[in-house]
Formats: structure tokens, C-alpha cells, sequence
């Protein structure tokens, strides 16, 4: 304070002076953060991409691929890595109550299985597919699929058969 109560006042250009002292430096200080994170994205996605590309080549390396068959497919035989995968697309008419049940298998382990409908939903009779997945486990010899086209009542109106020859 200044003598006789009075308090110092700072002239109003010391006070722009100031404030634009402050602006600068807030504004390098955004600046700064703004190239830091912009380098720590770049380097995070470099290395995403990096990882990627060793997870593919190792794939490739390892020979793991996947086989997609279809009705076409049907009594035919395929040279197939262990490991590999085996994707089966075949037309069924699940509202209908026909559905694709496994059958014997050997050199294989099931994964997965699920309907596609292809029709509005609630138009009956409309037809779909179904995707059935399985991994190539067995040792190097010859596998086999075998999928059955059943009706509601159980009796079997069609046979899909795929050989695997493992290598």
C-alpha cells in the first residue's frame, strides 16, 4: 500500500502488457500439448499397424487360412493346414423347421454355427443359410465334415460331405 491508504494502481498498459504476456504463454503451453499428443497419436498408431502387420505375416507364416465351401463343394476333398479354418455356407429354410445337423466328424473341432434369414421377418417359408465353422485339429492324415439336411420330423433329405486332406 501506498502511503495514506491509497493502494498502487498499475497503469492500464502495464495491465495489457501483462495480459498479453499471459495470452502468449497460455497459447505456447496449448501449442506444446497439442504437438505432444499429436506425436503420441501418430506413434500409438504406428505401432497398432506395426502389430497388425506382425499378426498377419505370422498367420501367414503359420499357414493358417480359412477355407469357405458351399453346396457346390458337396463329396469333394481339400488340402487343408492344421489350424486352419473351415467355413460352410449352405442354403436351409429354417422357418420351415429344416435345419443342417453335424454328422460325424474327425480331424476337426466345431466353433461355431448360426442361421442368416434372408426373408422379412414373419414371411414363412422364406429361406436363409446356414454358417457352420470348424478348426482344422488333426494330426497330418485325412478329416472329414459331414453335415445332414434334416426335416421337423428328423428324417434326413440331404448329406453334405467335405474331405480334408491335412497337411
Amino acid at each position: 500500500m501506498a502511503q495514506g491508504g491509497a493502494a498502487a494502481v498499475a497503469s492500464p498498459t502495464a495491465l495489457d502488457s501483462g495480459l498479453e504476456k499471459v495470452e502468449d504463454l497460455a497459447a505456447q503451453f496449448v501449442y506444446e500439448r497439442r504437438r505432444k499428443m499429436k506425436k503420441r497419436l501418430l506413434l500409438a498408431a504406428t505401432g497398432a499397424v506395426a502389430v497388425a502387420a506382425l499378426v498377419a505375416a505370422s498367420l501367414a507364416l503359420a499357414g493358417v487360412c480359412t477355407l469357405h465351401l458351399t453346396a457346390k463343394d458337396n463329396h469333394k476333398s481339400f488340402a487343408v493346414h492344421k489350424h486352419s479354418l473351415v467355413v460352410i455356407t449352405l442354403r436351409s429354410c429354417g422357418d420351415c423347421g429344416y435345419q443342417w445337423k453335424r454328422g460325424p466328424c474327425s480331424g476337426v473341432e466345431y466353433l461355431s454355427h448360426r442361421y442368416v434369414q434372408h426373408n422379412k421377418p414373419h414371411e414363412v417359408g422364406g429361406t436363409g443359410e446356414e454358417i457352420w465353422r470348424f478348426k482344422v485339429v488333426g494330426p497330418k492324415n485325412e478329416g472329414e465334415i459331414q453335415l445332414r439336411y434334416v426335416t421337423p420330423g428328423r428324417k434326413i433329405v440331404s448329406h453334405f460331405v467335405a474331405g480334408l486332406r491335412i497337411g
